[in-house]
């Protein structure tokens, strides 16, 4: 299932937050720990430092690109099964682009499907630093998340 929300993904009521990633695993470094940045990363990495911590060190470990998935736990935040890091582009600040995307969504619904996942809280992968048009991502996510057992609740930021 697929729905739409607006507001701070952070704290959505969902098993399982999903992050937009790069394959470095940074989330926002130094000065992300005393500011809120703005993209959904940031705004984890701002919550509980330690998420970047494991995320670097994964990412350091592994041979990770584009449309890879990793999970790390979820820190001080409430999501029960951890946060699954999309990658979406190699090196942060970069932009996307479709294709990885749609990997990343084929290995998000795989991930969720073998882990009995009931429900995820999603932001739109590739928009924003990404620079994709939400139009093309959200083709995609009703392409491969509409159908799907748990229910995605696609969070779109609110702006103030």
């Amino acid at each position: 299932m697929l729905s739409y929300t607006f507001g701070d993904i952070i704290h959505t009521h969902a098993g399982l937050l999903i992050n937009a990633s790069n394959s470095k695993g940074y989330m926002g470094g130094f000065i992300g720990k005393y500011f809120r940045l703005k993209g959904v990363a940031e705004s984890i990495h701002y919550a509980d430092g330690s998420i970047e911590k494991q995320a670097k060190t994964i990412c350091k470990n592994e041979n990770l690109s584009p449309g890879d998935i990793f999970l790390t736990t979820a820190g001080k935040l409430q999501f029960k099964n951890g946060i699954l890091h999309a990658i979406t582009v190699l090196k942060p600040g970069r932009s996307s682009n479709v294709k990885t995307i749609e990997k990343c969504l084929k290995n998000i619904a795989n991930y969720c499907a073998l882990n009995n996942i009931p429900s995820a809280a999603i932001p739109m992968l590739g928009y924003g630093t990404g620079k994709l048009e939400s139009k093309e991502i959200k083709i995609l996510f009703e392409k491969y998340l509409s159908n799907h057992a748990t229910n995605f609740l696609v969070v779109e930021l609110k702006i103030l």
